[in-house]
């Protein structure tokens, strides 16, 4: 269905279509009661027809949208207009990662970046309880700055033929494919996928070290001549070692990826954030940095007349580079900071340090150094161990964090209501715009309290 500019569903006005793809097409859209752009992905018709399918999409749509992490695109609603149904989601500018792969293979500290970035998103998701069951380049956004978004999660159950376990086994078009050849989802597919067994959160490790297999070697890893050839080559056969095809890459990288792409799942990480800390922990050496001096201070034309002194003398060498350092560090010497939003904010040291001591940062965002290109995790940064020393797993640490501080906020809030009724009788009005506070950042430490739940 094919939905013109200027169509409503809702709240929201059609601006052009983005994209198709086997789930339904995608558009640009305003939502017209915010004011802001949105992505909306409007679902086939046969799709839309099954009851059972509709359930379990909203369901998980739902289940979706309670995820809130800087790596995964944000779903703002679900809707249905007549027999259209749709899901809103965050517009995310930027390419797909497939487009990305064109340069493959990438240089290894990029790709280790990446990989921070897609196991953060993914182990956030897996704490909550949620499987992608469909990772692949085509569900993956790469944004200007740099930062991946993962697409499309709790859709990939929808399209189910002919197992119920993966989501979709479809011939679709991308560039550099020939016609009517049956890739994308079945390259990515994990062998209890390909077996058409039960998933859990392992198989989207197996799924993620195809893509890193992808971007260190430019090769994929199990691709053969037929869509059943290549699910048998993902079930029995071992990929090409990676130092054949790279052996440029790393060792410790390469260890990661062949721990993802082990057949048996039990083989691999028990669980994702253990994957993202290995990541984190990896140390890939920086390429040597070629410094550039300042040009050669001209000599200043001298007068004449011996008797008569120079007019005046040039700097020396020191000074110059001193000036150049103090300028190089000024210019650098901010942290930039991408909160759970998405949002980036920079920061000096001395804000920071502040932010830190009165808990204004969790410390799961994602912080770059001042001078360094590579973005890590906040409670894995030298500066984050200086302010607030923590002990044992920082993801649980850092779980633990956000809901002592919720529950202080909510016993801070229920005593001062409950002292000011008994002193004054009432309740103030304002108390509910501090309501509305401790509901935002109820909502804020969802996916640390679902898990319990």
């Amino acid at each position: 269905m094919q939905l013109e500019a200027g169509a409503r569903l809702g709240s929201y006005e059609i601006v052009e279509a983005i994209g198709a793809g086997a789930m339904g097409e995608i558009y640009r859209a305003k939502d017209l009661k915010l004011g802001r752009e949105v992505a909306i992905k409007v679902l086939p018709e046969a799709l839309a027809a099954d009851r059972e399918r509709l359930r379990r999409f909203k369901q998980e749509a739902q289940a979706a949208s309670a995820l809130n992490h800087p790596n995964i695109v944000h779903i703002y609603d679900i809707g249905q207009e007549d027999d259209v149904h749709y899901i809103v989601m965050e517009l995310v500018p930027g390419v797909s990662l497939r487009q990305a792969l064109a340069e493959a293979p990438l240089p290894a500290r990029k790709v280790v970046d990446l990989a921070r970035q897609l196991s953060a998103g993914l182990a956030n998701a897996h704490a909550a309880g949620i499987v992608h069951r469909d990772i692949k380049p085509e569900n993956i956004n790469l944004t200007p700055d740099g930062f991946i978004k993962i697409l499309d999660f709790g859709l990939a159950k929808l399209v189910a033929q002919p197992f119920e376990t993966h989501s979709e086994m479809a011939t679709m078009d991308r560039a550099g494919t020939r016609h009517g050849m049956l890739i994308g989802t079945v390259e990515y597919m994990s062998p209890e996928q390909a077996a058409g067994k039960s998933v859990d959160h392992r198989s989207d490790q197996f799924s993620l070290g195809l893509i890193l297999y992808e971007m260190v070697t430019g090769k994929l890893a199990f691709h053969r001549e037929t869509a059943a050839q290549t699910l048998a080559s993902i079930i029995e056969s071992p990929a090409k070692p990676i130092d054949e095809l790279n052996p440029e890459c790393p060792p410790g990288l390469s260890s990661i990826i062949d721990r993802c792409l082990q057949k048996d799942p039990a083989a691999r990480y028990d669980e994702t954030a253990a994957l993202s800390r290995a990541l984190i922990a990896l140390s890939i050496p920086r390429e040597p940095l070629s410094v550039s001096r300042p040009p050669p201070v001209p000599p200043v034309p001298q007068s004449p007349d011996p008797d008569m002194p120079p007019l005046s003398s040039p700097p020396r060498a020191g000074v110059v580079e001193a000036r150049v350092d103090v300028m190089g560090r000024r210019a650098t010497g901010d942290y930039e900071i991408q909160k759970r939003d998405g949002n980036i904010v920079t920061m000096s040291e001395r804000r920071l340090r502040r932010a830190l001591k009165k808990n204004r940062l969790a410390g799961d965002e994602l912080v770059k150094n001042p001078g360094s290109d590579e973005w890590t995790t906040l409670y894995d940064s030298e500066i984050f161990r200086q302010v607030v020393p923590y002990k044992g797993d920082p993801v649980v640490w850092v779980r633990n964090r956000k809901l002592r501080d919720f529950g202080q906020h909510v016993c801070t809030y229920a005593g001062f209501g409950v002292a000011w009724y008994f002193f004054q009788g009432e309740i103030p009005f304002w108390m509910g715009f501090w309501g509305i506070g401790v509901a935002a950042h109820a909502a804020s430490v969802l996916p640390e309290i679902m898990p319990f739940l």
